[in-house]
């Protein structure tokens, strides 16, 4: 169960176009250490972002999960028109399918952007209603890491003698 619904977050990020994937890489970094952002110009934030969430335990990669879910949230609820600043009434059409003389190049291209990004959030929200719900999510957090067996605890406490008089022998973690 916890490895569908990482492979599920997997999918989707890497199935988004790319403009959208630097964009939300991007804000992935910057609100998880912006350190890592700071100085240097020149940063492949795709790479950044998928360092980010590199776990090596269960605990750490549900972690790592649920701070991608709640950024891709967060992402996904912002308006994208007006981040680009394509809001005011003579911009709201801006469209490639407008003409050339319609809009400036410069915001021909973040209507793209934005209308890109209008199609992702609905895809991520069909994703958020159905394989990476917060019930989903939490149904991985509990379930065992894959390929290894958890030694469930079948019983209480034995009061059974043991060799010595007056201990007890616990049956459950021997």
């Amino acid at each position: 169960m916890s490895e569908s619904v990482l492979e599920a977050l997997e999918q989707f990020f890497d199935a988004l176009p790319s403009g959208v994937r630097d964009d939300l890489s991007f804000m992935m970094v910057m609100l998880s250490d912006e350190e890592l952002i700071l100085g240097d110009d020149d940063h492949d934030f795709e790479t950044l972002a998928r360092r980010l969430f590199a776990a090596r335990t269960h605990v750490g990669r549900m972690a790592d999960l649920i701070a991608a879910v709640s950024i891709f949230d967060v992402y996904f609820a912002m308006s994208a028109r007006k981040r680009f600043d394509l809001t005011r009434p003579k911009l709201r059409q801006a469209s490639p399918h407008d003409g050339p003389g319609s809009v400036s190049p410069v915001l021909a291209r973040y209507a793209v952007e934005a209308d890109a990004i209008a199609d992702a959030k609905r895809q991520w929200t069909g994703l958020r209603g159905t394989r990476l719900t917060p019930a989903a999510i939490a149904a991985a957090l509990a379930s065992p890491p894959p390929n290894r067996k958890r030694n469930p605890r079948t019983s209480a406490p034995s009061t059974a003698q043991t060799n010595k008089p007056g201990e007890t022998h616990d049956a459950a973690i021997s």
